[in-house]
């Protein structure tokens, strides 16, 4: 990210977190840092309010990993206004959203990993959408995040455009990942699961680099 992006990425996150991130509607109680903690300093299983109250009951739950809601409604406006509007600042409430289902993993996983994106890809969007969302979930977790344990070193064309049969082998060889013994167990965070090859490409990467667990983690998945 260039200096003027991640200026104008700080400016947004000053002002951006106050409104719904669908519609960009005023919230009326805004939540800004971490959900909200019992008087033990636990943390609450509750949504973070990041949604107005017309949006918020829109928002589906998903029942089945790795998704943390079902693709669909405000939730889905809100991750293309992040992906392809250039709205990063959208990915720090969106990552708050997926800190209840994380904190099942804690004490399971060592470290954060984010689905990377091609170098080109990166360049043209700006930033890397799943790095972002990963950054608060690190930080929840108290684990580091690395958002360089894998690489994409193969640029694929776009799930959502190869054919069913294709989808599979056009990720082939897509992606390698560094051995790191000292964390072995990964928590790997993307923003949405289509068909879960992505992610299955990604795991492998890390299995072969020798992590020995693997738990996957999206904001969202189409069912």
């Amino acid at each position: 990210m260039g200096s003027l992006q991640r200026f104008l990425f700080g400016c947004l996150e000053l002002v951006a977190p106050q409104t719904c991130v669908a519609c960009d509607e005023p919230l009326e109680r805004p939540s800004y840092d971490h959900p909200a903690s019992d008087l033990e300093g636990n943390v609450s299983e509750r949504m973070p309010n990041v949604f107005c109250d017309a949006c918020q009951p829109l928002i589906e739950p998903c029942s089945r990993n790795p998704g943390a809601f079902e693709y669909g409604g405000p939730l889905a406006d809100a991750i293309k206004r992040m992906k392809y509007s250039f709205r990063p600042d959208l990915a720090r409430p969106l990552g708050r959203l997926m800190i209840p289902r994380a904190l099942r993993y804690a004490g399971e996983v060592d470290s954060v990993v984010p689905v990377p994106l091609h170098p080109r890809k990166r360049r043209q969007r700006g930033f890397n959408q799943s790095a972002l969302l990963a950054r608060p979930i690190a930080k929840a977790l108290a684990i580091p995040l690395q958002p360089s344990r894998v690489q994409r070193i193969r640029d694929t064309l776009p799930q959502s455009l190869a054919s069913e049969t294709n989808r599979a082998t056009n990720l082939r060889g897509a992606f390698r990942a560094r051995a790191n013994e000292k964390q072995p167990r990964v928590l790997l965070i993307d923003d949405v699961q289509t068909t879960g090859h992505t992610l299955r490409a990604t795991e492998e990467a890390l299995r072969r680099a020798g992590v020995a667990h693997v738990h996957a983690l999206t904001l969202a998945m189409t069912l």
